[in-house]
C-alpha cells in the first residue's frame, strides 16, 4: 500500500511538472569569470523552468513560446573589458520541441574596486510550431574566481511575439431534431492568431567552482514575477456554441469573445546546471625567443718573428709589421 501510495505521489508530481514546465524562460547559465581579452568559454547547460504561464483554465490562451525547458551551448569571448558571443539551444513546448538562437553581451564594471560586476543581456529568438517570440534579458551579476564562488544579481524580462492557436466550436443544427425534439451540433476547429506580450524582473543566485584553470560546475537559480498578456482580433461566429452536451443537448458558454484577450502576473522559478571550458587566447603565449649568437672562440695571435705567441692585448702595425701596444702575455 505504501509502495502504491509513493508511486502514486511521484505520478502527481511528474504530472505537476509536465503541466507548469515550458511556459516561459527567465534564466541563461554562463560563467560569472572574468575573461582575459581573446580567452573563449565554451558552455553548455541544462535549464528546467517551473511556473511563468497559466494552468488550463477555461479556454483562455496560455501558450507562450518561450521555451522553457531546454538545453544551451554556448560561447563567450573575452574582450578589453568585455564579453560577447552566440548560442543555439533546443527545448521542449507543450506542442512540441523548439530552437532558440541568441546572442550574449556583457560589460565588464568596477574591475578596479575588487568586485568587478558583468553588466548586459540576452537577446534570443525562440521558433517552434506556434510561432516565434523574441526575448530580451537585461541584468548585472556580481563575478566569480577562485575562493569566491558565490555570485548574485538581478534581471528584467521582456518577451513579444505573433503566435497562433486554435479552438473548438459548435454550431446548433436547427435542421435536424431527435424524437425528443432536441437539435443537433456540429464541430468545428478553426485557427487564429494572437499577440503575446510579457514584462518581468527578478533575482539570480549562484555557484561556481573553479577548481581547475582550464574549466568550471555552475548551478544557479532564478525567481522572477512576470505579467504574461494575450491579445487577439478572434471572434467566434453568431450561431457558435463553445459546447454542446450531446446527453441533454444544452447549449452553453455563448460568448464569441472567447475570452482570449487577457493579462495574469504569475512566479516563475527556474534551476539551471553545466560545464564551462576556458581556452586562452593563443596569441598570447610567450613566443620563443631566438638564441644568442654563438661565441667565436678567439684566434691565438703569434710574433711574426719568433714565433712565439703573444697576448691578445698587443698589436702590430699592419704595413711595418712593428709593434705598437703591448700587455701582458696570457702566460702571465
Amino acid at each position: 500500500m505504501n509502495r502504491n501510495i509513493h508511486h502514486s505521489q511521484i505520478i502527481f508530481l511528474c504530472f505537476f511538472l509536465l503541466v507548469l514546465v515550458g511556459c516561459h524562460n527567465n534564466a541563461h547559465l554562463r560563467t560569472q569569470k572574468i575573461l582575459k581579452p581573446g580567452e573563449k568559454a565554451y558552455s553548455g547547460s541544462g535549464v528546467l523552468a517551473i511556473g511563468g504561464g497559466q494552468d488550463d483554465y477555461g479556454r483562455e490562451l496560455r501558450k507562450t513560446g518561450v521555451i522553457g525547458l531546454r538545453s544551451e551551448i554556448s560561447m563567450l569571448k573575452g574582450g578589453e573589458d568585455s564579453e560577447s558571443g552566440p548560442y543555439l539551444g533546443i527545448g521542449a513546448l507543450e506542442d512540441g520541441p523548439g530552437l532558440i538562437a541568441g546572442y550574449d553581451y556583457k560589460n565588464y564594471i568596477g574591475l578596479d574596486s575588487g568586485l568587478p560586476k558583468k553588466l548586459g543581456a540576452q537577446f534570443e529568438v525562440n521558433i517552434s510550431e506556434i510561432g516565434q517570440v523574441f526575448h530580451l534579458r537585461p541584468s548585472i551579476t556580481s563575478t566569480t574566481k577562485r575562493g569566491r564562488s558565490f555570485y548574485g544579481g538581478v534581471h528584467g524580462l521582456l518577451a513579444v511575439g505573433r503566435l497562433m492557436d486554435e479552438t473548438e466550436w459548435y454550431t446548433i443544427d436547427s435542421t435536424w431534431q431527435d424524437s425528443w425534439g432536441y437539435y443537433g451540433g456540429h464541430f468545428n476547429v478553426s485557427k487564429f492568431d494572437y499577440n503575446f506580450t510579457s514584462l518581468g524582473a527578478g533575482l539570480t543566485a549562484g555557484v561556481e567552482f573553479l577548481a581547475f584553470n582550464d574549466n568550471s560546475l555552475q548551478f544557479q537559480v532564478d525567481v522572477s514575477l512576470v505579467n504574461n498578456s494575450f491579445n487577439t482580433d478572434f471572434e467566434l461566429p453568431e450561431n457558435a456554441f463553445y459546447y454542446v452536451d450531446h446527453d441533454t443537448y444544452v447549449e452553453r458558454e455563448k460568448d464569441r469573445s472567447y475570452g482570449l484577450s487577457h493579462s495574469s502576473t504569475m512566479l516563475m522559478v527556474t534551476g539551471s546546471a553545466g560545464i564551462s571550458f576556458f581556452k586562452p587566447d593563443p596569441n598570447t603565449k610567450k613566443p620563443l625567443e631566438p638564441l644568442p649568437p654563438p661565441v667565436q672562440a678567439q684566434q691565438p695571435t703569434y710574433d711574426p718573428e719568433t714565433g712565439e705567441k703573444i697576448s691578445s692585448g698587443m698589436r702590430f702595425d699592419p704595413e711595418t709589421g712593428v709593434l705598437e701596444e703591448n700587455t701582458e702575455s696570457d702566460d702571465k
